[in-house]
């Protein structure tokens, strides 16, 4: 999660978006020159911006998390700051973010038992939507009590060409090459598409539970 003064946005963290790699890129803009990224951070403040904790590095005590909802980011920073900044996060197909958050919750050695039988993966996936889990539908990022607002979408298919297009409205250049990849989780059976993994109820779960992403972000049901 940051705060830039200097270009004036904030940056909400959503979930299995690689938002963690886009908040590497942007966290130059919001901290003192000669600054380096990196994953375990303390909470960082500067007339610059500020910059969650993250990676073992936050405490309960900081002003905000990593994963702060916007409301709670709206009532700390207050009105006027965040109405007048640029609010910008990320997005993912959500039949891509369901199955990325599927490896995310299972335990390890699951993990390493699937990861050799992908027709034991599609089953298990399938059986564990239809028991209704938690999932990270992410409107506390999108909207406040005062309802939706607009924002700058970095998109998890063209995380570059997002970069570079929020850049560009900015006014200034990224280092999109320093692109961090501090949490590239081993996701099993990358060579398979999403398509491969859905049964006609699981997709339904997930049509429903992530509406808003379908019709508001554009992504094809």
């Amino acid at each position: 999660m940051l705060i830039s003064h200097q270009h004036k946005f904030i940056y909400l963290k959503t979930h299995k978006t690689a938002s963690t790699t886009v908040e590497g890129v942007l966290e130059v803009l919001c901290t003192p020159q000669g600054h380096t990224p990196q994953h375990k951070q303390a909470e960082m403040k500067s007339d610059t911006g500020y910059v969650a904790g993250r990676g073992g590095g936050q405490k309960p005590a900081d002003f905000l998390q990593a994963h702060s909802p916007a409301n709670e980011v709206r009532r700390k920073v207050g009105t006027a700051v965040f109405e007048s900044y640029r609010k910008v996060y990320t997005v993912r197909n959500p039949y891509d973010k369901v199955i990325s958050w599927f490896w995310h919750v299972m335990p390890k050695d699951t993990n390493e038992r699937l990861a050799q039988d992908f027709s034991a993966s599609r089953q298990l996936f399938n059986d564990w939507l239809q028991m209704r889990p938690v999932l990270p539908a992410d409107l506390q990022y999108y909207r406040t009590k005062q309802g939706f607002f607009e924002a700058h979408l970095i998109r998890y298919e063209n995380i570059a060409g997002g970069l570079k297009q929020f850049a560009d409205e900015l006014q200034t250049d990224i280092d999109l090459s320093a692109m961090p990849t501090w949490k590239t989780q081993v996701r099993a059976h990358k060579d398979r598409s999403y398509d491969d993994y859905y049964e006609p109820k699981a997709r339904d779960i997930v049509r429903r539970i992530f509406a808003h992403d379908f019709e508001t972000f554009n992504y094809a049901e």
